[in-house]
């Protein structure tokens, strides 16, 4: 009998899976029993320290209770070591996150459906021979040898000021660079998201980065210079678009932000927009098939913020523009800054690797465009907001009298991925064989009872929120209203009056 109990113990443990999805004890079937344990105690502690230690040193607004009661299936985990080599970690803020040096990195995302920047928190591990040693600092713990330490951007954060805006400067919004001390930001980034490890959630999908071809330099065959735009002499006047869609580094480039920008794009050429006159920016060394053709080249390579910049003014300027749309689905900074793309993948935000809010609406300043239609889908775009009111004030820098700006988050909110983007689509169809407006879809969207975002605007005259996002006259039948779509020949007259 003995014998049998035996036997059957054994049947059912080795059915039993490779580790279980359970907050205790998760051990991945890839790594060794030692090193895994390793990483669950790391993992542990540092849950702990969030269940334990005050709010004000993991988030800027002082409240954890939705965030401590995450379940760890809901969270993403990511994980960065060395052989005998001491690590630093990054912000694209151009910070080192403290303290600055320790053997390993564990960062854990509580919310992977929301967009960058939004809280992460991150952890250090330092060797610790005593446990008076690590209890001494406040935002420690003590396990097994090791300290486990909450990261803060700069020992400043230590003592959040009351200030919201400084207290919010102080969050990490972003997965951090992580890279070995001796190679410094010019090595290898060591950082890597574990799927369902320790009971976390499956990592994003990224998209393929690819490397650069060394044969395309310089050469028409792989030009990726958007297509230049009369400035005069129109024989006809078209809608045109700007789409600024996709990560700022492999973590943040993910299929959710394709969708994003695939769905827009339809969206725009259902109404009449032409393919060559969408200009799609998604991040460098990877590109978006977006009209089931791959024969045709669909989005263009957003490697800096001055090719961005340069195709805004260079629509802007333009006569031949009717109505122009900006879609901006990009990581931001809590200053509203957007992310464009690492391209030297150091983990800090270059000049040429950003584009400011301030840069933004001075390109759009004295647009001839008839119609300027801002839609911001990504985390803080109620700064730009709050900055194209101030912006309004300041007429002598030059006019933004055709500008309308729609935002899916406050100021200091966080943007859920495509969330605005899909109920913008869906709500702009056309009802009753009849087209639809912007204040109409703005009211549809404003009434929701939603937590996924927050839906607010601002124009420069109501007029513009009574016409369609092709600038068209509201409740047209859809007969009707292709003749307001698309492209437009001007008369010899028109060409006459606008002729420099």
């Amino acid at each position: 009998m003995y014998s049998l109990t035996t036997t059957l113990f054994l049947i059912t443990l080795l059915r039993a899976p490779r580790y279980m999805l359970a907050d205790s004890s998760v051990l991945p079937s890839e790594a060794s029993p030692t090193k895994s344990l390793v990483w669950e105690r790391r993992i542990n502690a540092s849950l702990l320290l969030l269940q334990n230690k005050p709010c004000k040193f993991f988030m800027s607004n002082g409240n954890c209770t939705q965030l401590r009661s995450r379940p760890r299936s809901a969270m993403n985990l990511y994980t960065a070591s060395a052989q005998n080599a001491k690590l630093i970690a990054v912000s694209p803020d151009k910070i080192k996150l403290v303290p600055t040096s320790y053997e390993a990195v564990l960062v854990i995302d509580p919310y992977p459906e929301a967009s960058f920047g939004h809280p992460v928190l991150v952890f250090f591990t330092e060797i610790s021979s005593t446990l008076t040693d690590c209890n001494s600092n406040k935002k420690s713990t003590f396990t097994h040898g090791e300290c486990i330490t909450i990261a803060q951007k700069s020992r400043r954060c230590t003592n959040r000021l009351q200030d919201r805006k400084r207290k919010r400067r102080c969050d990490i919004n972003f997965v951090p660079s992580v890279f070995t001390k001796e190679e410094g930001r010019h090595g290898t980034q060591l950082l890597q998201c574990k799927s369902k490890m320790a009971g976390f959630a499956k990592c994003p999908t990224s998209l393929t980065v690819h490397p650069l071809d060394e044969k395309c330099l310089n050469t028409k065959r792989c030009a990726i210079t958007p297509k230049s735009i009369r400035q005069r002499h129109c024989t006809a006047t078209c809608d045109y678009a700007v789409l600024l869609s996709g990560g700022w580094n492999t973590f943040t480039a993910t299929t959710k932000s394709k969708d994003n920008v695939k769905l827009m794009w339809r969206y725009l050429r259902n109404n009449r927009f032409k393919h060559e006159n969408i200009v799609t920016f998604v991040g460098d060394r990877y590109s978006v098939e977006l009209d089931g053709n791959p024969q045709t080249k669909d989005s263009v390579p957003a490697d800096s913020e001055f090719k961005i910049r340069s195709q805004i003014k260079n629509l802007c300027g333009s006569m031949c523009v009717d109505s122009l749309v900006i879609y901006l689905n990009k990581p931001t900074k809590s200053n509203g800054g957007m992310l464009i793309w690492d391209e030297n993948y150091d983990g800090f935000a270059e000049e040429s690797e950003r584009y400011e809010v301030r840069e933004f609406f001075d390109d759009l300043r004295n647009c001839k465009a008839k119609q300027v239609t801002v839609l911001a889908d990504h985390s803080f775009s109620g700064l730009l907001l709050d900055k194209f009111r101030s912006a309004k004030r300041h007429s002598s820098r030059g006019t933004l009298k055709n500008v309308v700006v729609v935002t899916s988050a406050n100021s200091d909110g966080y943007s859920t991925r495509g969330s605005f983007t899909e109920k913008w689509v869906r709500y702009s169809l056309h009802r009753h064989n009849r087209q639809r407006c912007l204040k109409d879809v703005i009211q549809d969207m404003t009434s929701l009872t939603t937590n996924q975002f927050q839906v607010d605007f601002d124009s420069s005259s109501q007029g513009l929120l009574d016409k369609t996002i092709y600038g068209g006259s509201c409740d047209q039948s859809l007969h009707a209203s292709r003749r307001d779509m698309g492209c437009h020949f001007t008369s010899r007259r028109y060409r006459l009056s606008n002729r420099g």
